[in-house]
Parts: C-alpha cells; structure tokens; sequence
C-alpha cells in the first residue's frame, strides 16, 4: 500500500489479493494528500480485517521461524547471500525479536529496530534489515501466520546527506604499494586496478578464461567467503558475467603472472594441483580472500599510503576509465554494473567526464560554424 504524487493528484495504490504469487493492484486518485492518507488508512483497515478472516494467527517465536526460513532459503539463495541473511539475523534481528510470537511483531518493533541504523546515518544496512525481515514476513503471510507484513507500512525516511564518495588510489599511490608488495602479489595487484574485476572475480579467474593473444577475458566466476570459508559462486550480479577486452595494462600484468605461476609451481614440486588459477595458491589451489587482503594491508601499510581497502583498487580502475574517456556505458560493462548502478556508484567521478564532453560539443560546433560562413 502506498501513497504518491503524480501529475499533481495524489494516488493510493493497494495490493488487494494475489492470484499465482503475482499482486493484484488497485489504484484511487485524490486531489489532497490529506484525502490520500486518509483513505489509505481507512482502505487498510479494511483489508487487515478481511486477512484477518480465516487465519490462526501464530504463536511461534520469531527465532524458530526465522532459523527455518533460513534453512529454506539456504537451498535457493547463494551461500553468500545466505551469510549476509545469517548476520544480519543474528545482529539485528533476534537481539529484539528473538522470543516475540509472529503475530506480535508490529509496525513500531520494525521501526524501533530501523530507527537507530537511521539516525546513525546506516543507511544502507537499515534497507538491508528492513529487506531480509520483509521477506521473512512476507513468507510468514503466505503461510498464514500472519495477519499482515507490518515491514509493508514502515516509509524510509528521506536522506538529507549525499551518498557516500567511492575513494580510488591515485597512480603514485598505486605504484608504492607495488613496489612495497610481495613480488609474487604486485601482478594481482596491478591486474584489480587496471581491469576493474572485482576480487573475489580475479581469484577465481582461470587461464582458460583469458586469450592472451587478443586480450578478450571471460568474467563469469567469483570466489568470496561465506561463514569465514573460501566458495565458488556465479558473479555478483547478471551484469557481472561479462567478456571484454583488457587494457594493455591489465595484459602486461597476466603476462607477467605467468611467470609467477611457473615459479611457484615450480616450488611445489610434486604437491601441484593443476586447477589452471591465474593467481594460484601454493600448491595450485585457490586462494582465500582472506589472506590476499591481509597481504594488500601489509603492503599497502609499509606503502604508507592511505589505508583504504583492497576493493578500492576496483574504484581506481573505474576513475581510469572515465579520465581515459571511455563511455559511460562501456565502462559500466567491463566494471559487471548495470549503467544506472555504475553512474550512481561513481556520480562524483562524472562532472569531470561531462565537463569534457561539453567541451567536445562546443569544439564541433565552432569548427561547424566556421565551415558554413
């Protein structure tokens, strides 16, 4: 149920039933938002009470229900989706909600838990909470052990503060943490800043996933922790499976990690798991994040450069992107972001690149002008 302005009337648009899991929506026209509210509230009554017909509302604690929601899940979801539900339950949700019968969980407890993550500028982790403990409840709704998902009537408050800035190494920083790095780390390091994979996405990369001759590289992996475990997943995201080619850049830096695989292969002798990884292990395996992290922080540490994160090698390349002038859309599509998420990961980055395209235009013009007089 929402209330909205368009086309300067107010609209009230409920989901009155669900016919084959798809919502069945009816929409009301006001000229006041007052006339709005007041019939949305009135419409809601009016539906929990038909809900409430032929229901038995459940006694079951939250805590039981969301441990076997979550096991439901497990079989659906990825296990680092999966890990992100378990944590975000286990932090914010049974603190508050633990022994609270399913049908006490109300519209205030959602917004007495929201509300903190809101007023200390978590953002982004209070939509996160709100998400998973909707679609837990959501669940419950079908089942029919609850009259209503009360996460359905908490309204996000506007933010007032812009989004935050994605910081990227700068090239002078960049080249001090290589040269401060292991040698057998500095082409990993390298290849996250020129080719802008994430890194769970290079540590899964496979030689047979790279032409070397043209350069054309298959993104169509990832290898991030789940439960403090290294897993093997598809990538983050649909955009996320992706071909492109690589800056030479990026090449110079594979060519250069083919002389480490051979050197550490070399090392381990007869212990060598041929698992074709173009950043390996010691014996062939794969890698943890984990410890590729740990490796950045001490280099990036003994660097003495800012401490920002491994990942912002990934912000590095995206910024080298735009300051080279590649369009915004291809970009998008070497970085596995959809355009509209790239331009608002990376917003503070496009006056620059819009600033130079205006300048282009004027250019054209002008020469334009010229011709014709």
């Amino acid at each position: 149920m929402s209330v909205y302005e368009r086309n300067g009337k107010w609209c009230v648009q409920v989901v009155e039933a669900r016919v084959n899991g798809k919502p069945v929506r009816k929409s009301w026209t006001f000229d006041t938002k007052r006339e709005a509210v007041e019939f949305e509230r009135k419409k809601y009554a009016e539906l929990a009470g038909l809900r409430q017909v032929g229901v038995s509302l459940s006694s079951q604690k939250f805590e039981d229900y969301f441990s076997e929601w979550i096991e439901r899940k497990a079989k659906e979801l990825k296990p680092t989706t999966i890990g992100t539900y378990r944590w975000i339950g286990s932090h914010a949700l049974l603190p508050k909600l633990a022994s609270v019968p399913l049908r006490d969980i109300s519209a205030s407890k959602v917004h007495d838990i929201l509300e903190p993550l809101w007023a200390s500028g978590k953002h982004a982790l209070a939509t996160s909470v709100k998400s998973v403990l909707g679609s837990c409840l959501a669940d419950a709704w079908r089942e029919g052990k609850i009259a209503e998902n009360p996460c359905q009537r908490i309204r996000k408050p506007r933010r007032r503060s812009a989004p935050p800035q994605r910081d990227a190494f700068t090239l002078e920083e960049l080249q001090q943490i290589v040269d401060a790095a292991d040698p057998q780390r500095r082409p990993l390091f390298l290849f996250l800043a020129y080719s802008g994979l994430r890194p769970g996405e290079a540590l899964a990369l496979r030689w047979s996933d790279v032409d070397l001759s043209t350069g054309m590289i298959h993104v169509h992996r990832n290898a991030p922790i789940a439960r403090g475990r290294r897993v093997e997943t598809t990538p983050k995201n649909r955009a996320g499976t992706r071909r492109f080619t690589l800056p030479k850049a990026a090449l110079n830096a594979l060519l250069e990690q083919r002389s480490v695989c051979d050197a550490v292969r070399r090392a381990a002798k007869d212990r060598w798991r041929p698992n074709d990884f173009v950043f390996p292990g010691a014996v062939g395996n794969g890698q943890s994040l984990h410890r590729v992290r740990a490796a950045f922080a001490k280099a990036r540490t003994r660097a003495g450069v800012r401490p920002l994160p491994m990942y912002s090698l990934r912000h590095t390349a995206a910024s080298l992107l735009l300051a080279a002038g590649v369009p915004v859309a291809v970009a998008a599509k070497m970085m596995g972001h959809s355009v509209a998420m790239f331009c608002n990961t990376y917003s503070h980055l496009l006056p620059d690149v819009t600033r130079e395209a205006a300048q282009q235009v004027d250019a054209w013009l002008s020469s334009r002008n010229r011709d014709s007089q």
